[in-house]
């Protein structure tokens, strides 16, 4: 009998869900598709790049009635491209009230040839609260709606040459600071490493170069690991690898644990002084 009573339960369930699926407003596709016309255009030159493929997609979230039917165009000798985007003033949903913002597709592009190999996303963002939400199904646009901007494997190329040449600058730069004010440390910025290139690499180099094998006794180890941990005081705190920069200065790397999104790392600078090891700064390098 109590078999029989939970079949007919589940029964009812599954009608009631059939029901609620087939409510007018509340189909499994609720959907306002509107054509939305992309221009992929050169970030250098600003011309319209041709033969580029312009798609749709759509955040997954459980429980949405939102259509995800993606669409798929490829741009013309003008650079442009003419897809179907479902915008909805908000994200309805199964169960519960819907979502309050906007619902929108994200849109990417694809093109590989002798001149580009790129492939972008591009969030839409801009159109959230647009035109787009009201925009009649039937309406065809004759001007771009946005504009996505692709690099070319030349311009690529030559970002990398220009970022190349400045990295190996700051690292002469950084090298002659070094052995010019041995005894600089650069301020942390807000607790994190130096924003300033040139001063991040000073701190990353002489992590690098500092020695890993202990200059100090027992006394100046157990003496360090103390000043850390009486600086360094959040949950489950502990000294990880120590190196020498001279005698008297050392680099530590030091971390603090409580959960697998509340953890964090330093890196500290301690100098010895007549009455032991005193911290001169400390860097945040990871937090969580």
């Amino acid at each position: 009998m109590r078999a029989e009573l939970n079949l007919e339960k589940m029964k009812s369930i599954r009608n009631f869900l059939v029901l609620l699926l087939l409510l007018p407003g509340t189909s499994g596709c609720v959907s306002s598709y509107k054509h939305v016309m992309v221009s992929v255009v050169d970030e250098t030159t600003g011309q319209p790049v041709a033969g580029a493929t312009v798609s749709t997609y759509y955040v997954v979230q459980r429980f949405s009635l939102a259509s995800r039917r993606t669409s798929t165009s490829v741009t013309d000798a003008n650079g442009t491209a003419v897809l179907l985007a479902n915008y909805l003033p908000h994200e309805p949903v199964l169960f519960g009230h819907s979502e309050p913002f906007p619902f929108h597709p994200m849109y990417d592009v694809d093109i590989t040839n002798d001149k580009y190999e790129q492939h972008t996303s591009d969030t839409g963002s801009a159109l959230e609260d647009g035109p787009l939400l009201s925009r009649p199904v039937k309406f065809i646009p004759t001007t771009p709606d946005f504009v996505e901007e692709i690099a070319s494997e030349k311009a690529i190329a030559g970002q990398r040459a220009q970022d190349e040449k400045r990295r190996e600058a700051d690292e002469q730069k950084a090298d002659e600071l070094n052995h010019r004010s041995p005894d600089f440390w650069p301020a942390p910025d807000d607790d994190w490493l130096p924003k300033d290139e040139i001063n991040r690499l000073l701190v990353e180099r002489r992590w690098e170069n500092a020695s890993k094998v202990s200059l100090g006794n027992e006394q100046d180890i157990d003496s360090i690991k103390r000043a850390v941990l009486r600086n360094l005081t959040l949950p489950k705190s502990e000294v990880g690898e120590i190196r020498w920069v001279s005698q008297s200065v050392v680099m530590v790397h030091a971390s603090w644990y409580e959960a697998p999104l509340a953890a964090g790392a330093y890196t500290y600078v301690l100098q010895k002084r007549k009455d032991g090891w005193t911290v001169l700064t400390r860097y945040l390098i990871a937090i969580a």
